[in-house]
C-alpha cells in the first residue's frame, strides 16, 4: 500500500519531491504531500534499527551518523550505528549495511534491506559519491538515501 505522508519538515519533503511549483518571486515551492511510503516496507514504530559501515574512512562515518539521526527526531525511529562488522555484538541482526564503494548513492526502500541481505555483508545502501560533494550536499544526500531506508519513495515511482 502507498499513501501520502504528512508532517515532516520542509527540507526532508524537498529531498523527495519531483513536484515542484516555481513561485513569482524564484523560489521553488514543495508540499510534503508529495511524499508516499511504501508502508508494507515501513519499520514498526519505535524500532531500534542496526546499522553497520562495511567500509570507508571515519570521518565520513561519523558525518553519516550525524546526519542520519536528524530522522530520529521526525520518523519515530532509532538507530545503532557501528563502524565495522567486528563491532557489531555476535548474534546481533543487522538492518542496514552502508558501503562508500559505488559510483552513485543509492539505497534499498525499507525493509527490502532486511529481506534480501539480512545473511550477507552485502551493502544495502551506497554513498559513492559524498566523499567529493559539499557539506550541505552531503547532508541532503545522507537524509534522502536514509529516507528510502525508512520507506519512503519518490512520488512518480
Amino acid at each position: 500500500m502507498i499513501r501520502s505522508l504528512t508532517g515532516v519538515p520542509l527540507l526532508l519533503a524537498l529531498l523527495f519531491s519531483c513536484v515542484q511549483k516555481d513561485s513569482p518571486e524564484g523560489s521553488v515551492e514543495v508540499s510534503a504531500a508529495s511524499l508516499v511510503v511504501e508502508s508494507n516496507k515501513t519499520w514498526k514504530a519505535g524500532k531500534t534499527l542496526t546499522i553497520v559501515f562495511l567500509d570507508g574512512e571515519d570521518w565520513l562515518k561519523d558525518e553519516v551518523i550525524q546526519i542520519a539521526n536528524e530522522w530520529t527526531v521526525y520518523a519515530n525511529i532509532n538507530f545503532d550505528f557501528y563502524k565495522s562488522y567486528e563491532l557489531v555484538p555476535s548474534g546481533k541482526s543487522v538492518q542496514i549495511k552502508i558501503s562508500f564503494i559505488d559510483e552513485k548513492n543509492r539505497s534499498f526502500v525499507g525493509k527490502d534491506s532486511d529481506r534480501f541481505f539480512a545473511a550477507k555483508k552485502s551493502p544495502s545502501m551506497w554513498f559513492g559519491t559524498i566523499a567529493g560533494q559539499t557539506g550541505s550536499q552531503r547532508k541532503g544526500t545522507v537524509l534522502h538515501e536514509f529516507g528510502h531506508a525508512l520507506g519512503l519513495r519518490h512520488e512518480h515511482q
